[in-house]
């Protein structure tokens, strides 16, 4: 990514500085700055990625996996076992370094969409649940969403530490689980 500043015609070409700000990092599913461990967070900036240089992400000095690095946002999921409260939120590129304290609440709860209005939620079959393809009545449905908080691992599962529940139609119904996608994050 290129700066080009000045004015015609003594234009000036450079590298774009990393730069970005507290309300720049965001809970990647509600685009709100509530954001928990383990949770995944879009950062939005300038100069977060830089051709041939790698992308990295810390919170309070530990690694966090980028996933997507682009040169005005990089989304990466917040460690799991960091604590609730302040965290400065580091970002390293090909264009230098910058950071910013942000809150970490224990849970931050978010649905991702797939379109306007449109939860990612599927059927028990696997296809993507709608008003054109509602889930049978007594079958399972599957929520994607982050912000759930920390999680204890047994028996191959990632289940949350807090207790979900979904409202459907007014009614609450408790998760039969709720936890990491086993292969994912």
């Amino acid at each position: 990514s290129l700066e080009i500043s000045g004015a015609s015609p003594q234009w000036t070409v450079s590298p774009l500085a990393l730069s970005l700000t507290a309300s720049g990092v965001e809970n990647a599913a509600s685009f709100t700055s509530a954001v928990a461990p383990g949770g995944l967070i879009s950062i939005f900036g300038n100069g977060l990625f830089r051709a041939g240089a790698p992308t990295t992400v810390q919170l309070n000095g530990e690694s966090a996996q980028v996933l997507t690095a682009l040169p005005f946002l990089v989304n990466a999921q917040i460690p799991l076992d960091i604590l609730p409260g302040t965290a400065v939120v580091s970002v390293t590129s090909g264009n230098g370094t910058a950071q910013e304290s942000i809150t970490l609440n224990s849970v931050a709860p978010a649905i991702f969409t797939v379109a306007p209005g449109q939860g990612a939620i599927t059927n028990q079959d696997n296809s993507l649940n709608s008003p054109f393809n509602p889930a049978s009545r007594g079958s399972f449905l599957v929520i994607y969403g982050t912000g759930f908080g920390a999680v204890t691992s047994s028996g191959g599962l990632s289940r949350v530490n807090t207790p979900v529940s979904a409202v459907i139609g007014g009614i609450e119904i408790p998760a039969a689980i709720a936890g990491l996608t086993p292969g994912t994050i």
